[in-house]
């Protein structure tokens, strides 16, 4: 049996020591076997010690053989299944307000958290809110929202509620079940009417309907007695309809 032809045998191993690294020695011995792509793969699998000691075999057909039979690639170790982005963005922010990793987040904390920023996050998916049963305080502001879920309504603890800068053009009647909110920002979205269900929400005080497309509000804002504070900037709405929605709240201070 003879080396390739052309190939110069290769230097001593210790002449070599400490100064060929690993890819050096796998791309010496690839030229000795004859540069085929499936001897590569079996050199990677060999230890360096193997390398050196291979480097030293004359070439034999029986050696090709061995390398295709052996070439197999290495199965690397099964990767976690990623979290979908939106359940990322969900426990990340619940992480941040209990004030623990994301890995250690469990099922105690989401039923904890009180208040969650989510504004401007570009979250899409919101399933996961039905794990957050007692928040009070959340922020969805800024998202490009075209929907909110109706489970949003199981909500029954929350207080405030920012939808600010979504693409609304309406709510869920399920959010009139949220009897204890006080302040609720709609500002800035494609609304074209009140929706009826804000008729519900007895306990408001604040409420931002500015920034919309609307041009009557008296029949369902007149309902509700708490407003303190409402602003309704921006929108479309006749003199009369505004001398008529604050002869409905005198006590609310607006502004237009």
């Amino acid at each position: 049996m003879t080396r390739i032809k052309g190939s110069d045998p290769p230097a001593p191993k210790e002449a070599l020591a400490g100064e060929t690294k690993r890819p050096e020695l796998i791309e010496t011995a690839y030229g000795l076997l004859g540069e085929r792509s499936e001897y590569k793969d079996f050199l990677r699998l060999l230890t360096d010690k193997d390398l050196w000691a291979l480097m030293q075999i004359p070439f034999s057909p029986e050696l090709a053989e061995l390398t295709q039979q052996t070439a197999e690639p290495p199965t690397s170790a099964p990767q976690a299944k990623p979290l979908p982005k939106d359940e990322e963005i969900i426990i990340e922010a619940v992480a941040k307000e209990s004030k623990k990793p994301a890995k250690q987040i469990t099922e105690s904390d989401f039923e904890n958290v009180k208040t969650l920023d989510l504004g401007y996050t570009g979250i899409k998916n919101l399933d996961l809110l039905n794990k957050l049963p007692n928040l009070q305080w959340l922020s969805l502001a800024g998202n490009d929202l075209t929907t909110v879920p109706e489970a949003l309504g199981n909500m029954s603890s929350l207080k405030l509620l920012y939808l600010y800068g979504n693409q609304l053009t309406t709510l869920p009647e399920a959010l009139g079940n949220l009897t204890s909110l006080r302040r609720l920002s709609l500002g800035a979205n494609q609304l074209t009417t009140v929706p009826e269900t804000l008729s519900k929400l007895t306990s408001l005080t604040h409420l931002d309907l500015s920034k919309n497309q609307l041009t009557t509000v008296r029949e369902s804002l007149g309902k509700l007695t708490s407003l303190e504070l409402v602003s309704l900037s921006g929108n479309q709405l006749s003199e009369e309809e505004k001398a008529g929605i604050k002869k409905l709240l005198p006590n609310c201070v607006f502004s237009f």
